[in-house]
């Protein structure tokens, strides 16, 4: 968001530090809420008519970006540490800051005052990115409820169901069918999906074709200019005694602008249970850890690129549905010929793969894709289910729904709505 030609200055410090004992943990979770609680409170404070930019959102994004490096100072040791000690007092760190961080979004002076400065703001008097972050904090507001009277924010929260990612198995068909009532109402109009789609392709084909050219014409030394861009990231490769047990990609330091004006370096970490060295052999990974890696790698291009104002955009804080794209198209490379001959080779003599097992792992990637792209259809159908009512309804959503999640494996016997076992 800088003016054309002109960048903040870079500020390559990695505020990270992994020498914390239990005592210093549990000291800085307690001076980082305190602090976190007082900006909020600060905010909260101002008159109504007084609010501004300056006073109001630009405190509130810069106590973000500090709060969002210390927490994961502070709750990251519990995925990699092999001290017992250290992880629970991280863990309980992550517990305290956590709830913190709720509480702080529940409170309802702060939104009243991002409101006044809402309507206090003349068209485009703020930059695009602070105006995006001021929707954003009053769409969060709205979520949590902050519009709505007091007698209802104090309904109690038994009576809220979380229907977020993952979520997928149910204690019993009529809680299963509640979760399906809830999700299927929040589609939008396929008609609308169809347009916003066509006018996306339309815009970023455009947008492609520029940016291709631009690179194709572009050359440059990349060892020359590494030295003058440092970045950070942290590689966790092999399985250790209490270590996260997938592979993830952790953002630990936002790339963002600092209060000063400078522009803070980003730093992430990815964590991976790869196949170990040993002692006659060093460590051969498998395809699909090649593939991990290349995923979770994008995931860390992605943050430490980072080029937002504020911490709230930072690396893969972005869109829902653009959060795996760069890492998706990283994963392309592994399932091309010539890269796979690049990065690879036979560890005691270093012959490439031979070109007959080359063309099996190729193939293999076309292996039970029906099966896989069904379960996204499946999902999918809705759009065309609820368009229709009452008896048709129920019995497309019997014979689509119900075939496709038998075939899956999701339920075993019996009807879609009455399943009495579940997998």
């Amino acid at each position: 968001n800088d003016p054309p030609g002109v960048c903040a200055e870079f500020c390559p410090t990695n505020l990270l530090t992994w020498d914390l004992n239990v005592a210093e943990i549990n000291t800085r979770a307690a001076a980082l809420s305190a602090q976190f609680r007082a900006a909020h409170d600060a905010v909260a404070a101002i008159p109504l008519e007084d609010v501004s930019y300056e006073n109001t959102l630009l405190p509130l994004a810069h106590v973000e970006a500090m709060f969002v490096v210390q927490k994961n100072q502070l709750d990251f040791p519990q995925h990699v540490f092999t001290s017992q000690d250290i992880r629970s007092a991280s863990t309980k760190a992550d517990k305290m800051l956590s709830e913190l961080k709720i509480e702080m979004s529940m409170q309802n002076d702060v939104y009243q005052r991002l409101i006044a400065l809402q309507e206090k703001c003349q068209p485009n008097e703020l930059k695009p990115e602070a105006q995006r972050l001021l929707e954003r904090l009053l769409k969060l507001g709205r979520r949590n409820g902050l519009h709505l009277p007091a007698d209802i924010q104090d309904v109690s929260h038994i009576f809220i169901f979380p229907l977020r990612y993952c979520v997928f198995f149910f204690s019993s068909p009529l809680c299963c069918l509640y979760c399906y009532l809830a999700t299927s109402s929040t589609v939008n109009h396929e008609i609308n999906i169809f347009f916003f789609m066509k006018h996306l392709k339309s815009s970023l084909w455009t947008l492609l074709n520029v940016n291709w050219l631009t690179l194709l014409s572009s050359t440059f030394n990349v060892f020359f200019f590494c030295k003058f861009l440092p970045l950070f990231y942290y590689l966790f490769s092999y399985h250790s005694e209490g270590k996260y047990g997938h592979a993830a990609c952790f953002d630990l330091q936002p790339g963002c602008l600092l209060p000063d004006g400078r522009r803070q370096v980003a730093v992430s970490a990815m964590l991976t249970n790869f196949t170990r060295p040993t002692a006659s052999a060093p460590a051969q990974l498998q395809h699909d850890e090649v593939e991990t890696y290349f995923h979770e790698f994008g995931h860390v291009m992605h943050q430490i690129c980072a080029q937002a104002d504020f911490a709230k955009f930072s690396g893969i804080n972005v869109e829902r549905d653009f959060i795996e794209a760069p890492s998706q198209m990283l994963e392309n490379w592994v399932w091309e010929r010539a890269p796979l001959i690049r990065m690879s080779q036979h560890y005691r003599d270093g012959h490439s793969i031979p070109n007959e097992l080359l063309d099996k792992l190729l193939a293999s990637r076309l292996a039970n894709i029906g099966i896989q792209s069904l379960c996204p259809l499946c999902l999918a159908k809705d759009l065309g289910v609820v368009m229709d009512v009452g008896d048709k309804q129920a019995a497309q959503c019997q014979a689509a729904i119900g075939k496709a999640k038998r075939v899956l494996g999701c339920i075993r016997r019996g009807s879609f709505l009455n399943q009495k076992r579940w997998c």
